[in-house]
């Protein structure tokens, strides 16, 4: 067993091929891993409220700042910051660093005369402008993720999108009335869709991204709280339990867990699961 000490009042983790970024939402402190080999020590000058990690390590963190709605901050992986964006008229719901380090997305939300308004900002960190920028009328966008080819996924509310690196749709996926748990991308191509249903339980649904074709479903007698991704592997997490889904919605491992996990992410392996749970980061193998 393995663990590194990290005291934190709502700690959340997240993972892409070996590196772990782990911050404290609503804190101000992150830290970034490669494996077990912490790289960095972050602290922001506001709370943190998001953030994601890429396979390189750079690190995006969306948190508050004084005087604006949002700030974003983009660091390399050894804790430099690369970029600042102070944002005044729109709260960050998530962001997202492109596969070759030159890129950020923010999911962005305002409110206006037409209503909720939900955007995309796709930015180039380099030059420090905004590529596109596509919104949409009382649509929220909570989630984005790369693949590995720089295109973008976005969960919204209703559906899921998918767009290229220069922000131009290529496609929707309509979730028909179904209330969103949770989703996992694979960047190389796979979308795992988590839909809650009555009575504590969910369904998963996996769909190959290049032409939305539906892989497989699966029933799940728990209700999911969080998910992690590696490669075809996914991991769907409840109160005290873990099981491990395919491409194909094939369950292939379940535990249980004695202690309430805040949060998990799934090692490069497919089998190391690092969970987050009172002050402290264990690893587990599934």
């Amino acid at each position: 067993m393995w663990s590194v000490p990290f005291a934190a009042r709502n700690p959340f983790l997240v993972t892409s091929g070996n590196h772990i970024l782990v911050a404290d939402r609503g804190g101000t402190d992150a830290i970034v891993l490669r494996g077990e080999r912490i790289l960095s020590n972050l602290t922001t000058d506001g709370e943190i409220f998001t953030g994601r990690i890429n396979r390189n390590g750079f690190v995006a963190l969306a948190t508050t700042a004084d005087g604006f709605k949002s700030r974003i901050e983009v660091h390399s992986p050894f804790g430099r910051k690369i970029y600042k964006w102070e944002i005044s008229e729109h709260y960050v719901l998530d962001v997202d660093v492109s596969p070759n380090n030159n890129n950020l997305v923010a999911a962005l939300l305002r409110s206006d005369d037409e209503g909720i308004v939900g955007s995309l900002a796709f930015v180039d960190i380099e030059n420090e402008r905004i590529i596109e920028r596509p919104s949409f009328v009382n649509a929220i966008i909570s989630a984005i993720r790369h693949d590995s080819n720089g295109n973008l996924l976005a969960i919204a509310d209703t559906a899921a999108l998918f767009y290229d690196s220069e922000g131009q749709n290529i496609w929707n996926y309509s979730f028909d009335g179904r209330t969103l748990q949770s989703f996992a991308f694979q960047p190389t191509g796979n979308l795992f869709l988590f839909f809650r249903n009555s009575r504590n339980t969910s369904t998963l649904e996996t769909l190959r991204v290049a032409d939305k074709h539906m892989l497989g479903t699966a029933e799940l007698d728990f209700e999911v709280q969080n998910i992690s991704i590696n490669r075809n592997t996914v991991i769907a997490m409840g109160m005290r339990e873990i099981s491990r889904f395919d491409r194909y919605a094939r369950q292939r491992s379940h535990a249980e867990l004695g202690v309430d996990v805040h949060w998990q992410g799934l090692m490069s392996d497919r089998r190391n699961i690092f969970i987050a749970h009172g002050n402290s980061i264990e690893r587990i193998r599934l």
